[in-house]
């Protein structure tokens, strides 16, 4: 008895004697060793009904995906016909009829306006015009394809096709082009109506490609299992397949099967594989998905098992530290406690002592760290109110709304005065400028696009006040692919146009200047409009009159530069009355992006 007491001794004395790290650590390995082969153990019985329901999901979800992106796809086509049959060149030449309609100049109209309006539609492959007996003309982004037929009367399509307008799709249609390999994704057809008659003047073939059909389809990003497609309207007419070699046949056999029974899915071999079938049916098209059991089975193992593995040795990590926290870090614990003073924004250093070591030297860095988080606090809150100021800043220059109301009105003038050429023009020019502006987010762009924005603007501002403006560029050719704050050009010949030209100089001339020179990227807008006097440049730059709206725009562009390229960054503003203003900026090039 004597001797066990001893024994049991040692082994306290053995253990108090280890340090903590050395403790928790054995203690922690046997737990996971422990928990690992438990969690084994248990994953074996794992329940396969509900894997396979899950699977289901997933290919009922995997399905409708493809069947919304489809349906979304032809609706999509349906909008751009209506676009095309409307065009005024594809309805005035339709509409002539007879010889007329066979002028060259008429169909080369037609034609351009196919072509310009496949170039802005990445969807659309090529369009096609027949008129009411043959094929007119075209525009296709893949060349010259020789159609099957020439009279429209021997396409077994032309039957189909409503004349009251509806629209008739085709899939994998080979009645087309005499080049099978040349097959279009899908064919969309509809029946090109006058608008004023409303009667049947011509007819419009819209096709996608199968390359493009295949992207949009292979890009789905919910395919958790691997699902193989299979999309066919019969047998001559497959949309999709990505099946292995052989085995095509006999899931479009067994999808049709499917929805003569009722079925949405089953589980049966395909080329001697298990597999699960599932199939949906919708507007002509049998969509069927497959998905390897045997497959899952594996990525289950891969995967599941592992992240079951990791949670399950977590939760018994945490009980087990919770555990070893109320025997070895009760101090630890009351560290914590302050540290809840920390989430309400309470950054107070803490005295506690303890007869751990490594326990005191984590509340000495605790203390530490507060004092330095305090600091960096601070510094966050002043940096952060800059940004601020300088988001709001951009933020107005990029959403001006008088430029934008002024713009709109002029557009609207302009249809009224029936000048729909010019009102299109301006349209256009808007449009580029907002597109270039926005730049998907990206607050850098090259500055070849800086000064097509420009060029944008001016355009506007020409139209809306006459042509008695100029501008003249001095870029050079190394520096167009240097990347910039975006908006620093705009906002200062805005200001030269409305603050210095319009209404006070009679011919307006504006120049802008960009070059490098000895590691520094020069910036210049130079104008001959009205000028400023030393007084009023003098409150300008000391932020007097931003209250006016004369400087805002100068002004906010300058705070944005020098908050994004720091000090280095460096600017002078002259200017005389009657004799215009100049503004210089100076970026050092290693600031700049490429």
């Amino acid at each position: 008895m004597l001797k066990i007491r001893k024994w049991k001794q040692k082994i306290q004395y053995f253990i108090y004697s280890k340090r903590m790290a050395t403790k928790m650590s054995v203690f922690m390995i046997s737990i996971v060793t422990l928990t690992l082969f438990c969690t084994i153990g248990i994953y074996q019985t794992y329940n396969k009904r509900i894997l396979y329901q899950n699977i289901q999901e997933a290919a009922s979800t995997n399905l409708t995906s493809v069947k919304t992106l489809i349906e979304n796809t032809i609706e999509s086509i349906n909008t751009y016909s209506y676009i095309c049959l409307s065009n005024s060149a594809v309805q005035q030449g339709l509409g002539m009829g007879g010889e007329s309609i066979d002028d060259f100049r008429n169909i080369e109209k037609i034609e351009a306006s196919l072509t310009e309006t496949i170039a802005k539609i990445d969807l659309i492959e090529s369009i096609y015009i027949f008129d009411r007996e043959k094929f007119l003309c075209y525009s296709d982004k893949s060349g010259n394809h020789s159609l099957l037929y020439n009279e429209i009367q021997d396409y077994d399509w032309y039957s189909k096709v409503s004349p009251d307008g509806k629209y008739y799709v085709m899939y994998h249609c080979k009645e087309f082009f005499k080049n099978q390999d040349k097959v279009p994704g899908i064919s969309f057809v509809r029946a090109i109506r006058g608008l004023d008659s409303m009667q049947t003047i011509g007819y419009m073939v819209i096709n996608i490609s199968q390359e493009v059909m295949d992207n949009l389809l292979l890009e789905l990003e919910d395919n958790e299992f691997q699902m193989k497609f299979h999309i066919f309207a019969d047998q001559n007419h497959v949309l999709l397949d990505t099946l292995e070699e052989g085995t095509q046949e006999e899931v479009q056999n067994l999808g049709a099967e499917l929805i003569k029974e009722g079925k949405s899915s089953v589980i049966r071999p395909v080329n001697k594989i298990r597999c699960q079938v599932s199939v949906q049916e919708s507007n002509d098209l049998i969509y069927t998905g497959v998905i390897p059991l045997d497959d899952v089975h594996q990525q289950s193992r891969n995967h599941i098992l592992l992240m079951l593995l990791f949670a399950a040795q977590a939760v018994i990590v945490m009980i087990a530290a919770l555990f070893l926290s109320h025997w070895y870090t009760r101090p630890i614990e009351m560290l914590m406690e302050s540290m809840e003073g920390v989430k309400q924004g309470k950054f107070k250093r803490i005295e506690i002592k303890t007869s751990h070591y490594e326990v005191q030297n984590l509340i000495d860095d605790y203390n530490k760290m507060m004092g330095e988080i305090e600091e960096l606090l601070d510094k966050t809150r002043r940096v952060e109110g800059q940004k601020r100021k300088a988001d709001l800043e951009v933020l107005s220059i990029q959403m001006n709304p008088h430029f934008l109301y002024n713009t709109f009105d002029s557009i609207k003038s302009l249809f009224l005065l029936k000048r729909y050429e010019d009102a299109y023009r301006m349209m256009c020019e808007l449009s580029q400028f907002y597109k270039i502006s926005l730049s998907k987010g990206d607050e850098h762009i090259p500055i070849e696009k800086e000064v097509q924005m420009v060029a944008n603007y001016v355009e506007i501002q020409k139209m809306r006040y006459g042509e008695g403006l100029q501008i003249y560029y001095e870029i050079s050719q190394q520096v167009k692919e240097y990347k910039i704050l975006k908006l620093i050009l705009q906002p200062l010949v805005e200001n030269a146009i409305v603050h210095g030209i319009h209404g006070f100089v009679e011919n307006g001339i504006i120049y802008i200047r960009i070059k490098e020179e000895n590691g520094y990227l020069h910036l210049e807008v130079e104008d001959n409009g009205v000028g400023m006097s030393e007084r009023t440049l003098s409150g300008i730059l000391q932020g007097k009159n931003t209250g006016k709206g004369k400087s805002f725009g100068l002004m906010g562009t300058i705070r944005r530069l020098s908050y994004c390229y720091g000090e280095e960054m460096q600017y002078k503003i002259t200017s005389r009355i009657h004799q215009g203003t100049r503004i210089w900026i100076c970026i050092p090039v290693e600031k700049l992006q490429r």
